[in-house]
């Protein structure tokens, strides 16, 4: 027996055998299939069963999806392909299985099994095709994922953009790797520099300090640390003098700022002044002194 393999039983004498492996072929490659009929079925009037066998244990997954499928007239049932145990029925415990089985099933009365006879005729065609129309709706959107899924595996395999995609990675990983630790002892190595430059320079001064300079010709002997703090002094003068150069030039913008702002303002008090003495004379009603009477004679 195949690992792959099923057993489809209940197919109609309607149905041919192309048929059949056209319609499990859509579940995958078949590699090998066996139809059995009974013995006295000539005309193949009866129905009949068929054990088909898959290469792919995928297609055996889809081929149970088409269960109950309509084939023609008649729903086919799926099984898995197992070989059956043999099993004396003489046997004594045997006999007792079946009959206490047996007795756990209300017996039926004739009419009853003949109501859901006529139950399971009375289905319309169109109920019968729902289980093979959704089957089949099933298998085929299944093969559809599973192609676009070979397809893809494919196409990336043919264009490499996986491997591509990890090398460059993996190469991106290596090159900031690489400049954080050129970058990390560069950082190192400026510091111990500095950190040396600075000692030396504070042993060069104390020398200097506690040293008397040497006269030869009447001309003072320069040595390295002399030049050294000669450099620095000089440095500190320039920055000291571009500072005050800085602070001064602030200043005299500060001031000068400050008098535009106090004579903007002595000017508006001014204009102000005017105004309110201007509106104070038009506000004072004019009067207007009578001529003189002038006497009258006798």
């Amino acid at each position: 027996m195949n690992e792959h393999s099923v057993i489809v039983t209940n197919i109609s004498p309607k149905a041919t055998e192309g048929d059949i492996l056209k319609f499990f072929g859509i579940c995958g490659k078949i590699s090998s299939h066996r139809f059995i009929r009974e013995g006295n079925d000539i005309n193949g009037t009866s129905p009949y069963e068929c054990i088909i066998n898959f290469e792919e244990e995928k297609a055996l997954k889809m081929a149970h999806l088409l269960n109950r499928s309509m084939i023609q007239d008649m729903a086919i049932h799926v099984m898995d392909n197992e070989p059956v145990s043999i099993i004396s029925l003489d046997s004594p415990s045997v006999e007792n299985d079946l009959s206490r089985s047996f007795d756990q099933f209300p017996s039926q009365s004739k009419a009853e099994e003949e109501n859901q006879l006529e139950d399971e005729t009375e289905k319309s065609p169109a109920e019968e095709k729902k289980p093979s129309l959704l089957s089949n709706i099933l298998v085929n959107g299944y093969n559809l994922a599973t192609d676009a899924m070979i397809k893809a595996q494919e196409f990336d395999e043919q264009k490499g953009i996986t491997a591509s995609i990890k090398s460059t990675s993996e190469q991106v990983g290596k090159t900031l790797s690489e400049r954080k630790k050129s970058i990390t002892e560069t950082i190192n190595n400026s510091a111990a520099v500095l950190k040396q430059k600075t000692t030396d320079l504070i042993a060069t001064s104390s020398n200097n300090q506690s040293e008397t300079p040497n006269v030869v010709e009447n001309k003072p002997v320069e040595t390295k640390a002399t030049e050294n703090t000669s450099t620095i002094a000089s440095r500190w003068s320039s920055f000291t003098k571009l500072m005050t150069e800085k602070v001064s030039e602030i200043t005299e913008g500060t001031q000068d700022l400050l008098q535009k702002r106090k004579s903007a303002k002595e000017e508006e008090e001014s204009q102000k002044n005017v105004a309110d003495s201007t509106s104070a004379e038009e506000a004072q009603p004019s009067i207007k002194i009578p001529p003189p009477i002038p006497a009258r004679r006798p």
